[in-house]
């Protein structure tokens, strides 16, 4: 049953089959293409592929970039059932468990994802059979890229003689609409320094980061009193 359900939201290749979600997405807008080279310079997918042990991308290119920074995606963190040990096992199991993480784009809500989801279990036929239970619940957040705090931390790289990158959106997930949609403040990630394999094994952060990031806040702190 799992297996239907996870076949119907994610196929290995063609990618994630979210056409419930992809309705509602307004991402890439045209000021997102403008940093588009912003994101191909600063993020080189070979690096990306050499880092994390990748052996193929399904796309390349533009491709790439849009579809992983602009659109929804979900992933199937874990699937399990039955008895994987060692040895010999003939049982029939008795349940399954399978864990999911949608990213949410701008115009695409939590409740989208719910509904939909609800919609692809019930057309399946397993709506008397699989249950649904939420872990954690959020929303999408995003900065204008030229808002005054973003262009203040663009101007705190002059000093230190480095080239800032603008990335509209990222990947990745964080409770920022809090600050973004509940308080109606600007959220800019950034900062100067290397690291790299987030959440993966080995995740690290080169020692020299840590002094240039302290100096960065206070260049950045000087900025910002300045607008």
């Amino acid at each position: 049953m799992l297996a239907r359900i996870a076949s119907e939201l994610l196929d290995p290749l063609t990618g994630p089959r979210l056409s419930w979600l992809e309705e509602k997405v307004v991402t890439p807008t045209p000021e997102d293409l403008e940093y588009l080279s912003d994101l191909v310079e600063s993020l080189p997918i070979e690096r990306v592929v050499e880092e994390y042990g990748i052996s193929k991308t399904r796309l390349t290119g533009r491709d790439w970039y849009v579809e992983v920074f602009f659109k929804p995606s979900v992933n199937i963190d874990g699937l399990y059932s039955g008895y994987v040990g060692p040895g010999t096992k003939t049982i029939t199991p008795a349940e399954a468990v399978m864990r999911l993480d949608f990213r949410l784009v701008p115009n695409v809500e939590p409740e989208d994802v719910l509904e939909g989801l609800r919609r692809t279990i019930e057309r399946l036929g397993l709506s008397e059979l699989v249950e649904v239970h939420v872990h954690d619940c959020y929303t999408w957040s995003k900065t204008d890229p030229k808002h005054p705090a973003v262009r203040a931390a663009l101007r705190a790289y002059s000093p230190l003689g480095l080239r800032p990158y603008v990335i509209p959106m990222s990947p990745g997930a964080a409770p920022s609409y809090l600050f973004t949609r509940v308080l109606g403040v600007p959220m800019v990630s950034t900062g100067p320094g290397h690291g790299g394999r987030a959440h993966a094994p080995n995740e690290y952060v080169t020692l020299d980061t840590i002094p240039k990031l302290t100096l960065y806040v206070a260049l950045l702190l000087a900025e910002l009193a300045g607008d």
